[in-house]
């Protein structure tokens, strides 16, 4: 056997038992350690790997309090273990540099701070109200209730809406026939002439003229009457009368001729005569009235549309004595 073998032969039993008092400290602390030989050479280094195992996460148990609401701690973090590297030199010294665990400090302060407890305000208290015999209540007086009379509504009265028909209010029209004829405003009725005149009149220059003068009286005279008339509206808030002049030329007597004024009711169609007048005695000569001023009221037809009209009659079968009239200056005034 060689020298160099004889000496490998006598310091390898010291490396091995370094290495398992190595190891055996290593178990004790919790670590696991791994040898490796390179080579049989003695100069080799031998590498020794230690892997250390991470211990189980610890986690806090905390007391339950039941006014707090538990909040779950985190765990802390370890960090891994660097490995330990093992050296042989070539005295045969085996030197063994391991890295520091990580340790956890038990009295280490948690980053997050445990929650604070709110404590809840009991709502059930009960107040107790203390009377003071010293206050006297006073008694509350009533009031007094005065009665009120309750006016009682007076109807206040309302025009009525009458439904409106517009027409031009109807009044007596060319009443001195000075337009030389009957129109505007007369209309001519009867069976015998009537005519506007120049030759006689009351004011102005003309008349009219109801009958004929030129009848024979030695029975050449018909039966009959001349007309003219007007429709008319009476006012109905004023008192209103007509007014006409007159003049009858007469052979005969009232009883057979004369001049008459009728007035028709609108309304109801109804005639009333209002005006007569004629010779009283007879004669063979010609009677003449002259110029008589004639009034009707007219209050009785207030409101109301009337036709107002002239007559001059004869009647007198035997066709004996003629009669005519002149009329002018026809009005209705209004005090």
């Amino acid at each position: 056997m060689q020298a160099g073998s004889v000496r490998k032969v006598a310091w390898l039993p010291w490396t091995v038992c370094l290495i398992l008092a190595t190891a055996l400290a290593l178990v004790h602390a919790g670590p696991a350690l791994s040898l490796q030989q390179a080579s049989d050479d003695a100069t080799a280094d031998v590498t020794l790997t230690w892997t250390p195992t991470p211990p189980e996460s610890i986690s806090p148990t905390a007391t339950p309090d039941p006014s707090i609401t538990p909040t779950e701690t985190p765990e802390e973090s370890l960090t891994p273990e660097e490995t330990a590297t093992a050296t042989a030199t070539p005295d045969g010294t085996w030197t063994v540099t391991p890295t520091p665990e990580a340790t956890t400090d038990p009295d280490a302060t948690p980053t997050e701070e445990p929650p604070t407890a709110t404590p809840t305000p009991d709502l059930s208290a009960t107040l107790t109200a203390t009377l003071d015999p010293s206050i006297s209540p006073s008694p509350t007086e009533e009031p007094t209730i005065t009665p009120t009379e309750t006016p009682t509504p007076t109807a206040t009265p309302r025009s009525a809406a009458l439904p409106l028909v517009w027409r031009q209010v109807r009044r007596l029209l060319n009443g001195g026939l000075e337009s030389g004829e009957f129109v505007p405003g007369w209309q001519i009725g009867g069976n015998l002439p009537a005519a506007v005149v120049r030759s006689e009149r009351h004011s102005g220059v003309f008349a009219a003229r109801l009958g004929n003068p030129n009848f024979d009286s030695a029975g050449g005279c018909p039966t009959g009457s001349a007309s003219i008339g007007q429709v008319i509206d009476v006012p109905a808030t004023l008192r209103s009368t007509l007014h006409f002049w007159y003049c009858i030329y007469s052979y005969d007597t009232i009883d057979f001729d004369y001049f008459a004024v009728t007035i028709t009711r609108g309304d109801s169609g109804e005639t009333r005569s209002v005006w007569l007048d004629g010779r009283t005695d007879w004669s063979p000569q010609l009677w003449s009235s002259g110029w008589q001023h004639g009034t009707v009221s007219l209050d009785a037809y207030s409101g109301q549309a009337v036709t107002v009209r002239f007559y001059n009659v004869l009647s007198n079968e035997d066709g004996w004595y003629n009669t005519w009239t002149l009329l002018d200056d026809v009005s209705v005034n209004m005090p």
